[in-house]
This record gives structure tokens, sequence and C-alpha cells, in this order.
């Protein structure tokens, strides 16, 4: 669809993520712009969706323009806008509550006090739905390690695998389900867990020496089972 085609009727007009509003400045074009940041792209995927019927263009990092059809119902349009634009606000918000947890949560963990950063990678993790599972991933390995470091293991591994989840093929992830293990006492199951993670990062030397000590550990359990 050109642009010919789609703005016989069109409005323009200016909207901040926070307004509620929308003021319109020529017969021609309605402008919208937010700080998407690293979502952009994201977020212009959902506009193309809400605004179906309409064209949707992409002009750099946070501006975008949309083109209405003739006939567009202007009052729906803006409170379609309006309801887009605060979604786009809370995510927004919602992420950078998130980063400000996460390094909390970082500062607290270096300074051994390992309960507030679980307590800190938890309100992380319940701020709002992240659309990036890599990040999720990474706060409960970071919480498995908390809990790991509180020795609680079956908290640790319950942690641990819906990291895996989120990241099948992630060796930190295949780590802490093998730590979590070890402090379990399941060593043959650790020793598999970290030999996957050695398969997709046959560098890691924290896994290599994990793996050692969890073959180490299997076989003196077994010759003390086998004494006995």
């Amino acid at each position: 669809m050109d642009a010919s085609s789609s703005t016989t009727s069109t409005l323009s007009g200016s909207m901040a993520v926070n307004s509620s509003f929308c003021s319109y400045r020529s017969p021609d074009r309605f402008s919208l712009s937010w700080c998407g940041g690293a979502d952009a792209e994201r977020e212009a995927m959902l506009m193309r969706a809400a605004f179906e019927g309409n064209l949707l263009l992409l002009k750099g990092r946070d501006q975008f323009q949309l083109l209405l059809r003739a006939g567009t119902n202007m009052g729906t349009m803006s409170f379609q806008l309006a309801t887009l634009c605060t979604y786009v606000a809370d995510k927004r918000n919602c992420e950078l509550k998130r980063a400000k947890l996460k390094s909390q949560a970082k500062v607290a963990f270096m300074n051994k006090d390992y309960l507030s950063a679980l307590t800190l990678y938890t309100s992380a993790l319940g701020t709002g739905t992240s659309s990036d599972d890599d990040d999720v991933a990474d706060l409960l390995a970071n919480r498995s390690l908390c809990w790991l470091h509180l020795e609680d293991g079956e908290n640790a591994l319950t942690d641990a695998n819906a990291s895996r989840v989120l990241r099948p093929c992630w060796p930190k992830a295949c780590y802490r389900q093998g730590s979590a293990l070890m402090l379990l006492k399941d060593y043959g199951r650790a020793c598999q867990l970290f030999a996957e993670g050695l398969k997709m990062d046959p560098t890691d030397v924290e896994i290599q020496n994990a793996l050692r000590e969890a073959l180490d550990l299997s076989k003196k359990a077994c010759h003390s089972e086998q004494e006995q």
C-alpha cells in the first residue's frame, strides 16, 4: 500500500507517550513520537497490528508517522493511540524499574547479602511481563545462584531449570542446574548437566572444573556404596 492510496483524508499531530489526547496540525499526516529505546522495532510491529489498514512509516529509531485511510473514525483512532502510547509508556517504565532492581541486586550480591539480592531479583522478575526471554533467563540464573549461596538446592534447581527452558543452549543455565544438583548430592545428574554445558562451550574453565569435581565425587559415592 502506498501513501497516495492511504491519505485521501488524513490528520496530523503529535502525542508524547504520557498524553491522553491528540493535536492535529495539517490535513495530510499524523506524527507520533516516543522513546522506544531498544524495543522500538518491536513496538513498530505492535502499532502495525493495532492500525491494520493504515500505513505506518518508521522514521528512525524513535520516530513514527502514521498515514490514515480516508474515512478513519478519529474518535476511535485517538482512543487507540492514547491506549497504545500508555501501554508503551508503562512497558518502558517496567523496563527501567527492572534495570534498577537488577543493578541493586548485583550490588547486594557483591556485598554477599544474598538474601537481599534474591529479594531484588524476585522483584525484578515481577515487574511486568518481559518480551525478552534472555533477560528473564538471566534473572532466573542469578536468583538460582543466590539460592545456592543460601544452600537451598531445591529452589536453586527450580530457577535453573526455568532458566534453561527459556535459553536451552545457554551454558550458564546448564552450569546452574549442575551446581544445584551438586548441592543436592546428585552427582551423576550433575555430571550430565556439566557435560551438556561443555558441549555448548568447550572453553568454559568453570564448567570444566565443576565437571571434574562432580566426576570425582560421583566415583567416591559409588565406592562408598560398594563398601556398604
